[in-house]
């Protein structure tokens, strides 16, 4: 067998956003904007659908660093349809 039949399929690399979304900060700010929009998507409605939190803007730092009224809940579908806006 050659070497290269031997090697591991290579993951996908996580980017480095990503890798800040798992940071315990964000997950805490995270939590802070789902309660305050008590677990509903600000832009349909939907509480039983997957949701995301959406930076309205970013600020220099940490995806933590941004002033809750940059942050919004929306699921998955409005997410989507707002960055195909930008």
């Amino acid at each position: 067998m050659s070497r290269t039949a031997l090697r591991r399929p290579k993951r996908p690399r996580q980017t480095r956003y990503q890798q800040l979304l798992r940071d315990p900060r964000w997950q805490k700010r995270r939590l802070e904007v789902l309660q305050r929009d008590r677990w509903t998507c600000q832009g349909c409605g939907a509480t039983t659908k997957e949701l995301q939190i959406h930076h309205r803007w970013y600020v220099p730092g940490g995806p933590w660093e941004a002033p809750m009224r940059a942050l919004v809940t929306l699921c998955v579908g409005c997410h989507q349809k707002t960055r195909r806006r930008r």
